[in-house]
């Protein structure tokens, strides 16, 4: 009997406890509104400013979300590009980029809570000084031999020869080894 009292008093204490003390039991809580900026960041490459080469790249990158679109847009229209499985980058079809063009970037992201963010960035290549031309044989589409070289005549003296090797590139349907010589 004696247990039956002493538990009597502690619940009686508990109460008296809770009101001299002060320890009322409260919940308090606050909201707020969660921000309207979009945590994603977008970066384009190249960045504006000087002109770029038409061989150098386009990458779109997304930091904190993930790209839901890129249009890369000149004179002559849509670039073709390539985004990744993450959604983290956006790269161009190499290739595709003209001398003396501009380019504008438009790009969307998302971050983790759908909140969308946009950029614009616009892009120049380079004019070149002085074009030259080259009359290539055998032409396009023609059946040779195995052992038929492929022939540049331009149409005015080479002086950076070493430069205008490394900008010509011959495409097969398979693998081939070959190497440029020089005739006068």
């Amino acid at each position: 009997m004696g247990s039956l009292v002493v538990s009597r008093r502690l619940i009686v204490a508990v109460p008296l406890c809770l009101l001299f003390v002060g320890c009322s039991p409260t919940v308090s809580m606050t909201t707020s509104e969660p921000s309207a900026v979009s945590q994603a960041t977008i970066a384009a490459q190249p960045v504006t400013g000087a002109p770029i080469k038409p061989s150098d790249p386009v990458v779109v990158t997304a930091s904190n979300g993930h790209l839901s679109e890129v249009v890369v847009s000149g004179p002559d229209g849509v670039l073709d590009g390539r985004l990744s499985a993450d959604g983290s980058q956006w790269i161009a079809v190499p290739g595709e980029l003209g001398y003396g063009t501009t380019y504008r970037i438009q790009a969307t992201a998302m971050d983790s809570r759908g909140v969308v963010t946009t950029a614009t960035h616009q892009f120049s290549t380079i004019e070149p000084q002085e074009f030259f031309a080259g009359q290539v044989t055998p032409v396009e589409g023609s059946t040779v031999g195995v052992g038929m070289p492929i022939t540049v005549t331009f149409d005015r003296a080479i002086k950076d020869k070493a430069a205008v090797e490394r900008a010509m590139t011959i495409r097969t349907p398979t693998s081939i080894e070959g190497a440029w010589s020089w005739e006068s």
